[in-house]
């Protein structure tokens, strides 16, 4: 009977690719830019939220996906 065979191999880890999304969206105002001196925050966090929900990224910027595990992921887990 042979020993069975021993692998050295290190244990697989799996980087979790962050894309970059460019909002180029011809509903977002041209003339709106946040300028904390019009006190115009509300509309332009509006709009962004408006943005982010129709991009899919409202769960990720809530905080309700899990964190990536920093043993499996480090960058992802850093990011």
């Amino acid at each position: 009977m042979m020993p069975a065979a021993s692998h050295s191999n290190p244990a697989t880890t799996y980087d979790i690719t962050i894309t970059e999304r460019f909002m180029a969206d011809p509903s977002w105002p041209a003339n709106l830019h946040l300028n904390l001196s019009k006190s115009n925050w509300k509309e332009w966090s509006f709009q962004l939220k408006v943005q982010c929900d129709n991009l899919g990224f409202m769960k990720w910027l809530k905080g309700l996906l899990p964190q990536p595990d920093a043993a499996l992921h480090p960058k992802a887990h850093d990011i």
